[in-house]
Order: C-alpha cells, then structure tokens, then sequence
C-alpha cells in the first residue's frame, strides 16, 4: 500500500532526532533518495511505494549511526560535478570548491590556460576532475597513495565524462617520471593534527580515513615533504596552490616562499580562516630544466 512521502519523513526525523542529529536531514536524505523536487515535498505530498519506505529508513538508521551523510546517499556535487564518493574516500567539502574556484577564475582573468597541470593527494578526484574540465586542452596528473581513492576517482573521471585525467598510486612526487614539469600543482593534502583527530565529529573520525586526515603532530608533515621536492616539477611562473587547515596558512606560505615561490598569499574563506595558500614559481638561476619560464601569461596575486 502507498504511503505519504510527509508521514516517512516524519518517521525518518524522529529516529535521527533521538540519535542526535537535526530532523531536517531526513528530508535531505529523502530527496537524496527518490527523484523528486523538494518543492513537490510541501505542494503534492508524493506517495511512495511501502518497499520504497523501508529503503529510505534504511538509510535513515545508517545516518543515525552517525555514517556521513554524502556515504548514505552516496554522491556528492562539487563544482558542477557529480561525484560518487563512500567509505575510503574523503568527502569533498565546500571549503575547497571556494578556493579552486577562486583560483580558477585568476587563471581565467589572467588568460592562463595551463597545460600540464598536477593534483597531489587526489583522492575523489574533485580538484584534479575540476580543472580538467575547466581546462579541456591541459593533461593532468592525478597521484595519490589509496587504492581505494583511485578506484572513486576513476569512476568519477568516467561518469562526468572527463578524458583529460590520469591517475597514478603513489606516494606524492613519487611516481613521477624524472624531468616531468608543470604549470600548475594543486594539493589538499592531510592536514589535521594527530592530537586533534580524537576531537573530530563521529561523522569524521569513525568513519572518513584517518590517511586523508592525519598531517603529523603539528598537521604540517605533508606540506614539508610537497615543498621539499616541487622546484624539481614546477616549471618557472608555475603556480602552486594548496589547501590549509585554520591556522596554518602562515607556516605554508614561509615554506613556499623558501621553496623559491614569489608573493605566496593566504586565502581567506568567509569566517575568516586560512584555507589555502597561492604562489609563483620564480625563475631558476640556472635557467634550465623546470626553471625554463613558460610563454603563457602570468597570473597576477
């Protein structure tokens, strides 16, 4: 017998409020679930088949559970992409669609169309899938150390229709070949703390990876190891842009300023926290290998 799609979600609040959890999120969770408006939720009142309900309370109880919301449903969108994402894989967060978005639109106002460009730690594929898509004539690499990642990013690449991306298992600058060199080298790396990972919400702690979580003691082990090694693989006027965790913006952009990049700038996001770090390459004093400036525009910070 069809049941009101209204007395499902009343059902479906209930046991999230008694876990803990906001009410509201079943009607995401719905809408997440069958394919309908969230309008049509408060002007028609759809019905729903009785197998259809216990579908949707399953999900439901894996949400009060405390499982993301994003595993449940099982996709995320970022940037006008329709990511699959689940357990292995971390969910890509609106804080990192605000500053590839700004570095995007630089690009774009600076008429800088880069060719080869590089996402280190690249998990879902979000960045790496973002401007590959933006830029349909760049090659990008994509590198990171989870199989588990890569076979989310592979399937990501293939249902948004992406053809410009590789993906490569390895440990960051690793599976590099020798004498690769790039215009444009993007990461969000692990950048948490170890003593804060115990203060995470459940949401985040039991379940996201602790891999693409957990940067060191002081959460900054990942952009040492990336700034050691990047004049190696960035060519001259290349530009480098990596997330941040609150806080650490200042030590980033020290380390990429002694890694040889000009004008390194923090990136704020709306509640006034670092979120990311941008620089230029300067030119090498040798003038060869990844020191070759390239012809293309220079954006300017």
């Amino acid at each position: 017998m069809p049941v009101a799609a209204s007395s499902v979600i009343r059902a479906g609040s209930e046991i999230l409020q008694a876990a803990g959890i906001e009410g509201r999120e079943a009607e995401i969770l719905f809408v997440g679930t069958f394919p309908v408006e969230r309008s049509s939720l408060y002007c028609a009142d759809p019905e729903i088949a009785e197998s259809d309900r216990d579908i949707f309370l399953d999900r439901v109880r894996r949400r009060a559970a405390r499982e993301p919301m994003n595993y449940v449903t099982g996709d995320v969108e970022f940037l006008g992409l329709r990511l699959h994402v689940g357990p292995g894989v971390l969910i890509p967060r609106p804080e990192t669609e605000l500053w590839l978005e700004v570095l995007i639109e630089r690009l774009r106002d600076n008429a800088v169309s880069p060719c080869r460009v590089l996402d280190l730690c690249a998990g879902s594929g979000c960045i790496g899938l973002a401007l590959a898509r933006e830029f349909p004539d760049a090659d990008v690499a994509a590198v990171d150390i989870s199989p588990d990642a890569l076979r989310y990013a592979r399937e990501n690449a293939a249902r948004n229709g992406v053809a410009n991306i590789a993906f490569t298992e390895g440990d960051l600058f690793e599976p590099l070949t020798p004498g690769a060199s790039f215009d444009l080298i993007v990461s969000n790396p692990p950048y948490i703390p170890a003593p804060q990972i115990e203060t995470l919400e459940p949401d985040v702690r039991c379940w996201e990876p602790r891999i693409a979580l957990a940067g060191g003691g002081d959460g900054l082990d990942f952009y040492r190891a990336i700034f050691a090694n990047i004049r190696r693989f960035i060519r001259s006027g290349g530009i480098a842009a990596v997330e941040t965790g609150g806080g650490q913006g200042a030590a980033v952009r020290e380390m990429m300023a002694r890694a040889g990049f000009a004008d390194a700038e923090i990136f704020y996001d709306y509640a006034g926290h670092d979120r990311a770090v941008f620089g230029m390459m300067l030119p090498s004093p040798s003038g060869e290998g990844p020191g070759v400036r390239s012809s293309r525009p220079e954006v300017v910070y």
